[in-house]
């Protein structure tokens, strides 16, 4: 599947609506993964929006490519689009999907053929994707009214915008140097894993004070504050989902003190990670 192609299915649907027409959810689900789940070759009959909150996995594209299911994992797939998912036995999914379509301002007219078959990903693990598909879950299980339908479109307009800005950002990325680019993968690989700024280096072929030339000027951040970025998000994720206590969560980013942990993460994203999971209780589901 091209840049162009993506690029300009994005740019319909974001152009579109909600200036024309909205979007209108079909069904939002959140389940654990049962073996055997899309293990068939098929086509979505509508638009399709899956966040993956855990386990592994993977789509198989009809093009050949696949896209890893992992937590974070967030993935469009449009109409017309043929593909199979594969689970790992041993660490099974966790989803959260939405199927919806576009529909006129009446409600009533659905529009097939909007855009020609295409579909995205991103598999950066962003908290703020997390929560937004939460809210839509929640509005769509709890709230009936216009104003709720309305703020489904809305938020779904987000996610598909979410995945325009993270497309265009890495096509623009091509022109960055290919050492700052390894360096960006290698980090994003690692996850909660301790890196060594100086093996990084060596690996994508320079010195450490070059890369962190380098990297902040293709990036506007060092490797460490990048690596830091990414863990934060991941246990923001983790938090938000309920799925361990925030004194795990401090071992996971390597604090002993877990207070020292708590400042940190406040300082970070302006709330406590105790917060994050008495005002986000995973009830949403």
């Amino acid at each position: 599947m091209s840049f162009c192609e993506i690029e300009s299915g994005l740019r319909r649907l974001l152009e579109e609506v909600p200036r024309n027409y909205i979007f209108r959810l079909n069904n939002c689900f959140h389940i654990p993964v049962y073996s055997g789940w899309k293990a068939q070759q098929h086509e979505n009959p509508n638009l399709h929006i899956l966040y993956v909150w855990s386990g592994e996995g993977q789509y198989r594209m009809e093009d050949g490519v696949t896209i890893p299911l992992r937590q974070g994992s967030l993935v469009f797939v449009s109409n017309g689009v043929k593909h199979y998912a594969e689970v790992s036995p041993d660490n099974p999914l966790t989803v959260t999907g939405m199927r919806f379509w576009v529909y006129d301002y009446n409600n009533v007219n659905r529009t097939n053929h909007f855009v020609k078959p295409f579909y995205t990903y991103n598999l950066y693990n962003d908290h703020f994707n997390s929560e937004v598909i939460s809210r839509i879950h929640y509005l769509f299980h709890n709230k009936k009214d216009n104003i709720s339908q309305s703020m489904c479109s809305t938020y779904i307009s987000y996610i598909l915008f979410s995945l325009y800005q993270k497309l265009t950002d890495k096509n623009a990325e091509k022109d960055l140097d290919k050492r700052a680019k390894e360096a960006r993968r290698i980090i994003e690989n690692n996850g909660f894993k301790k890196i060594d700024i100086s093996q990084v280096a060596n690996q994508v072929g320079t010195s450490q004070r070059n890369l962190q030339k380098l990297f902040k000027t293709a990036y506007g951040f060092t490797p460490n504050e990048y690596h830091m970025s990414i863990k934060m998000n991941m246990i923001y994720s983790m938090l938000n989902s309920d799925k361990i206590p925030v004194s795990e969560a401090a071992e996971y980013m390597g604090y002993s003190d877990q207070f020292a942990f708590s400042k940190q993460f406040k300082k970070y994203f302006g709330i406590s990670p105790a917060k994050v999971k008495s005002e986000h209780p995973p009830v949403w589901f």
